[in-house]
């Protein structure tokens, strides 16, 4: 299994030069045995796509207030984020802000580490040494389903976050329910 990412960013606004949004498709070339059934049935030469990541870059040489402001814009996990690092400025000593949104992997792929592998090939390539963080709750998976209908909401968030700490976020606000480190870097198990 070889892991590709697909990145679709673009600048039309003044907006992203406070904030960069990063679509990322997360495509695997993968034995036909490890393909799902709708997957098999469309096989061609290239990469399947087996998920996507959804990130966020916050340059911080502009104030917080407009990134505070252009945080509302896109949507409150970002803004209640950005509140948080507003209030604990003393965390950001460096260029960006990274906000993982989301890692959205399909059902049949959910398993393997694909997410947590993209992530950090993702992270190593746009924000090595730099701020990075992340709500750890699951959202829209199939495992999130699973998890909501088997353990209390306290349980799933300890779950996710030991989950997400194997990242190299080794800092978590369990009031605002944030987990992040100050200056990532690849953990020595998963560099490539």
């Amino acid at each position: 299994m070889c892991l590709s990412l697909s990145i679709k960013n673009s600048y039309n606004d003044q907006k992203d030069l406070y904030i960069t949004s990063f679509v990322t498709d997360i495509n695997a070339y993968l034995d036909e045995d490890q393909l799902s059934e709708e997957d098999l049935k469309n096989l061609t030469k290239d990469p399947t796509k087996i998920g996507y990541i959804l990130a966020y870059r916050l340059d911080l040489s502009y104030s917080l207030d407009d990134l505070l402001y252009y945080s509302n814009c896109e949507g409150s996990d970002l803004l209640l984020f950005t509140e948080f690092f507003s209030n604990h400025e003393d965390y950001l000593l460096t260029d960006y802000l990274f906000y993982i949104d989301r890692v959205i992997i399909k059902p049949h792929y959910q398993g393997h580490n694909y997410g947590l592998k993209a992530l950090a090939i993702f992270l190593e390539l746009f924000a090595k040494q730099q701020a990075v963080g992340c709500h750890p709750h699951p959202l829209e998976s199939s495992r999130s389903k699973f998890l909501r209908k088997k353990y209390s909401k306290q349980k799933v968030r300890s779950i996710m976050t030991r989950y997400w700490s194997k990242l190299g976020f080794d800092c978590y606000d369990k009031k605002h329910n944030i987990l992040w480190t100050d200056e990532w870097c690849m953990p020595s198990y998963l560099e490539l």
